[in-house]
């Protein structure tokens, strides 16, 4: 009787196992390039913080196709409802890794400054010095914010797919919430509700 209730309860621990692992797994296909997550409490947001200098935005990027593909990061603008030309205002492009993966990090800051602000990009092994944006994108008028563009937990990049990871918004009157960032008819809302837009954008690309 005591063995049959000891091989009871080790069936039942193994079926709870299996399925916590069955829970966690990641779901990997072949058109999934990567996974990212907001990296919140990092020594860069901190020092940020600490010196109140200006935006950060850090985050996990764990790069499954690292060998064969390209990452783009990039800030876009709207002023007005259009697009602010060039299309990208500053980012960075890498790729070809000698690694089949790579796990690090991946991310954005703004540092303020007595002129114009300045914006700079980086990545493992990878960085775009602080640089100007266009004039007068970035102004103390009116109303604005910086806010992350992505959900807490990890976020599945697909080939092409283009993620908004942040996003500054600025307006003469008010800033309201409650916008899907992941919906086309949420993002149209925001162009056309703001002054200005920035969204910080990823992609990840195959290698032809």
């Amino acid at each position: 009787m005591f063995q049959r209730n000891s091989l009871f309860k080790i069936t039942l621990l193994m079926l709870f196992l299996l399925t916590i692992a069955s829970c966690t797994q990641k779901t990997v296909d072949d058109n999934t390039a990567g996974y990212i997550s907001i990296d919140e409490n990092s020594s860069y947001q901190r020092t940020f913080d600490d010196l109140d200098i200006g935006e950060v935005f850090n985050y996990n990027f764990h790069w499954l196709k690292a060998k064969e593909s390209w990452v783009s990061i990039w800030l876009e603008g709207y002023s007005n409802g259009q697009l602010i030309e060039p299309k990208s205002l500053g980012g960075m492009k890498y790729g070809l890794s000698p690694h089949k993966e790579e796990n690090g990090k991946i991310g954005f800051g703004v540092i303020n400054t007595n002129q114009e602000p300045l914006v700079f990009f980086y990545s493992n092994g990878t960085r775009v010095h602080p640089s100007k944006i266009q004039e007068n994108i970035l102004t103390n008028k009116g109303i604005s914010t910086w806010e992350y563009g992505i959900d807490e937990g990890e976020v599945a990049i697909k080939y092409n797919e283009e993620i908004i990871l942040a996003m500054y918004r600025q307006n003469n009157n008010s800033i309201r919430s409650g916008y899907d960032y992941s919906d086309e008819e949420g993002i149209q809302a925001i162009i056309e509700g703001y002054e200005t837009v920035l969204f910080l954008k990823i992609k990840i690309e195959k290698a032809n």
